[in-house]
């Protein structure tokens, strides 16, 4: 297999800073991938002092293209976290199905349709909440999108103190007058990613 032109990248472990070299990943590799639920890669960038123990590592496209930003143990490790804990917030929505009335859509007929909007709707609402408590956009207040270690620190400070509960009060109270417009621009987006990504999905 041919290896494709590669990019400059640096190691982002902070004792380490070396380059990092593209490569072939062996199947073995790959079938670990597959085992995580990731995308197995045919390539991917490794830092030049493996051999020396660094295991850094970016997975690449066909293209040679990194597939995101190099992180270090300690910014991968934050962001295992800030998962966990964000997820337990929109995850435990159904505690809120006294709510559901105002909260879920109506129309809705039995208690699995309202767990399931509440859901969909908390969180989206819990990115705002985040956006909102670490004053950033919206958009940037996505774990995929925070590469620094002191605002996966903070952002795990929110949503390990949050519940699925205060999350939709301070909705109730502050956030929806504050976010309403932007709420409903984020709704109409990912309708129309569905859309595209179910037209573009083989039969």
């Amino acid at each position: 297999m041919k290896l494709p032109k590669s990019v400059p990248l640096t190691c982002p472990e902070p004792q380490c800073g070396s380059k990092m070299i593209l490569g072939i990943v062996s199947n073995a590799w790959k079938e670990q991938a597959e085992a995580k639920g990731r995308t197995p890669a045919n390539f991917a960038y490794f830092c030049a002092r493996r051999p020396q123990g660094c295991k850094s590592l970016v997975w690449a496209n066909d293209d040679g293209t990194p597939r995101g930003q190099p992180l270090s143990r300690e910014t991968k490790a934050l962001r295992n976290l800030c998962h966990t804990a964000f997820d337990r917030i929109w995850k435990s929505a159904g505690t809120i199905l006294a709510y559901r009335k105002q909260f879920g859509n109506k129309r809705l007929r039995t208690e699995d349709d309202h767990r399931r909007a509440i859901i969909s709707k908390l969180r989206r609402i819990a990115f705002f909440f985040m956006a909102h408590h670490l004053g950033l956009p919206e958009p940037e207040a996505h774990i995929s999108r925070i590469f620094d270690s002191p605002t996966l620190r903070a952002f795990l400070d929110v949503a390990s103190g949050a519940t699925a509960i205060s999350v939709y009060d301070w909705w109730e109270a502050e956030g929806e007058a504050l976010y309403a417009n932007d709420f409903r621009a984020a709704v109409r987006a990912a309708r129309e990613f569905n859309r595209n990504r179910r037209m573009t999905s083989p039969p």
